[in-house]
């Protein structure tokens, strides 16, 4: 009898891992502090459509070459929120489709460019296409950053993509980084 049941716990863990393994709104996590840095690119208001989102993207690389001295090999996609809104709303949002670059002492007029603060940050991976990034980000802050006693820090988050990065490819990661700060454990 003891043998079956530890059997059927095993056939349960397993069962519970393989799930895990392939499912891909189940994002890994590490934490990660990073130095403060300057973006610039192309933005928008009020849209967290992949679509729409992906047209802004095709709209930066048409002027991208004009972005002074971008930092190689890596791009990053901007969410910024208003104060009191849950980070997946669709109201007071902006979204930067943009290059990390060295300084901000030259913009030009056609690039929005900001400063991201300093910060510890909990890092996801979403596996898969960009068209379906929204389900991993839902799950990050209803599922994910409660399960880890975390809680955003700032009123932002943004996608690291680097050279790898294929936005319509199953197999592509994109990185998610939030910052964080424990929650209040009273």
């Amino acid at each position: 009898m003891k043998a079956h049941i530890l059997l059927i716990c095993g056939f349960v863990c397993l069962a519970t891992l393989l799930c895990a393994v392939e499912n891909p709104a189940l994002p890994s996590l590490r934490l990660e502090e990073k130095p403060s840095f300057h973006l610039m690119g192309k933005s928008l208001r009020d849209n967290r459509d992949p679509g729409v989102l992906l047209m802004l993207w095709l709209d930066f690389f048409k002027t991208a070459s004009i972005v002074p001295k971008p930092i190689p090999g890596v791009e990053y996609g901007l969410y910024a929120y208003g104060d009191g809104l849950s980070p997946t709303t669709d109201q007071q949002v902006i979204y930067l489709a943009g290059y990390e670059v060295p300084s901000l002492n030259i913009k030009p007029s056609l690039l929005n460019a900001t400063t991201i603060p300093a910060a510890k940050y909990a890092v996801f991976e979403h596996v898969g296409s960009f068209t379906n990034i929204l389900g991993t980000i839902d799950s990050i802050f209803s599922t994910w950053l409660p399960a880890h006693n975390l809680t955003p820090a700032a009123q932002f988050y943004f996608e690291r993509y680097d050279e790898d990065s294929k936005i319509e490819s199953e197999s592509t990661v994109i990185e998610i980084w939030v910052p964080v700060e424990l929650k209040n454990s009273n």
